[in-house]
């Protein structure tokens, strides 16, 4: 099989239909800097007001003492976005199960990965066509309280599970991590060794747009390399402060 990884990056859409290992991963691969630029930035993602000068007032008002803060999230946040965030993240958890159930439904041949964009308060489901009629079904089962979102992909997750059943049994890769349900369209896979030659092992076994491979590092040597969902700490934060609120703490 040619080697096709190292092209110009284009339209992360296009190539999700055309050659998803070449797709820039839908998360941003860097993690949250240091100090106020860091807090700036998660609470973007959470969709939280985050202009530096608010920012800065808030830690102003926590040091004064006045008022409750939440400690679970990372940041200085009020109780009051707090809330707004875990009502937000019920929706989205609500929706995301109505959306999965539909995915459920289609054929095989046609259902992709579905995954939760806290940023825009939207879920995102992948199919290989039909994506502005399974958006408008979608959307109006879900209501108005959640945005859907669609992407058209190359492959069906049924077809990137198999890829990912015959890459994890290959003889002569070690891995570190793999999975079909990054959002990426792909096969995700993770080494501790060199990345050159784990693709070429896999390309053995499977179509080279059909997955990504990443240093255990982290550190990508080819422009496909793709990174742990940024969110996922959020979620998990997300349940802990769940957790808290139900108790009252």
């Amino acid at each position: 099989m040619a080697h096709i990884h190292e092209v110009p990056e284009t339209d992360r859409a296009s190539m999700l239909i055309t050659c998803p290992a070449n797709a820039p991963s839908w998360a941003d691969p860097l993690p949250y800097p240091p100090g106020i630029a860091g807090e700036i930035l998660h609470r973007r993602r959470l969709a939280l007001r985050h202009d530096e000068a608010y920012v800065r007032e808030l830690h102003a008002r926590r040091d004064s003492g006045a008022g409750e803060w939440p400690e679970t999230w990372g940041f200085v946040l009020t109780a009051e976005e707090e809330k707004a965030i875990l009502m937000v993240q019920w929706r989205l958890s609500a929706a995301a199960t109505i959306a999965a159930e539909y995915l459920d439904g289609l054929p095989p041949d046609q259902a992709g990965e579905l995954r939760l964009d806290h940023e825009h308060g939207a879920i995102v489901v992948q199919v290989t066509r039909d994506a502005e009629r399974v958006r408008a079904e979608l959307q109006s089962i879900v209501g108005d309280g959640v945005l859907v979102t669609v992407e058209t992909v190359r492959y069906p997750q049924a077809e990137l599970k198999l890829i990912a059943r015959r890459i994890a049994g290959l003889s002569g890769l070690t891995w570190s991590s793999l999975g079909a349900s990054g959002g990426n369209g792909r096969v995700d896979v993770q080494v501790p060794g060199d990345p050159d030659e784990a693709r070429r092992l896999i390309e053995e076994v499977a179509d080279p747009c059909s997955f990504a491979v990443t240093q255990e590092s982290g550190t990508p040597r080819a422009a496909n390399a793709t990174a742990s969902p940024a969110s996922a700490t959020d979620q998990d934060r997300y349940g802990r402060a769940q957790i808290a609120h139900k108790r009252g703490i």
